[in-house]
């Protein structure tokens, strides 16, 4: 039996370890990475509802008190738009609907009569606005606000959107860049992307001050409208990206 060379076997494991430790090439001539990109976004349109009830014993009489007072609430509403050209008012219920209470004595639902509902949004770029309806509205005790929104409009975000994939896209570069590099080899151009996104709205961070009926105030009594401040809307995108190697 043949002794073994022991300069060869040392040889032999040398070059396999060695083989192990250095990376091949990649022949494939393409490289795929994930490309992300997260920022906040301010959220800069505000949204205030707005609902006049009425209840009375038939459909007709309960519209028709609503509407009245929805002729003043508009006429308010109008000339708070003329000094404010961006407001924006739409009328989103227009309807009645039969008024059920609880009687603790029958242990059943009653009909007491017949509720006159109409809605009204109002949307703003600035919320001390909305404050202010909101009490200038005190005076109707058959008006009620409620619902307030802070979101990004659609056109800022689609422009924001469109920001943070092409952000995305650069941090793929980045990152094929360096993983190439370090295999002795370079990014090429992009040869194919695919997009995925999400938007995680974050709650607004306001308060408002409660509209006080005006008989609960005392005579001559002065309060100022609540600050409210925007939130933010949080964008989340990233873009599977695959590039060409040289």
């Amino acid at each position: 039996m043949k002794n073994l060379n022991i300069n060869v076997v040392f040889a032999s494991i040398t070059a396999l370890i060695i083989g192990v430790l250095v990376l091949p090439k990649n022949d494939s001539g393409k490289i795929s990475v994930v490309g992300k990109c997260y920022k906040k976004v301010k959220k800069n349109k505000f949204a205030l509802s707005i609902t006049i009830k009425n209840v009375e014993q038939d459909s007709g009489s309960a519209i028709k008190k609503s509407l009245s007072t929805y002729g003043e609430v508009s006429s308010l509403l109008k000339s708070i738009q003329e000094q404010n050209k961006g407001l924006e008012i739409e009328t989103t219920e227009y309807t009645t609907r039969d008024k059920y209470e609880w009687n603790s004595t029958k242990n059943s639902n009653e009909k007491v009569g017949v509720e006159g509902i109409i809605g009204v949004r109002v949307i703003t770029s600035n919320p001390e606005i909305l404050s202010s309806i909101t009490f200038d509205l005190a005076q109707y005790k058959d008006v009620y606000t409620s619902n307030f929104e802070n979101f990004v409009s659609q056109d800022v975000y689609n422009v924001e959107r469109e920001n943070c994939i092409a952000e995305a896209i650069k941090n793929a570069h980045v990152q094929a860049e360096k993983i190439a590099t370090s295999n002795g080899q370079s990014v090429g151009e992009m040869i194919y992307a695919d997009y995925n996104g999400e938007n995680n709205y974050v709650g607004a961070r306001y308060y408002m001050a409660k509209a006080t009926l005006m008989d609960d105030m005392d005579e001559g009594a002065s309060i100022a409208p609540a600050s409210i401040f925007s939130g933010n809307e949080n964008i989340s995108v990233s873009v599977d990206v695959s590039f060409k190697l040289k």
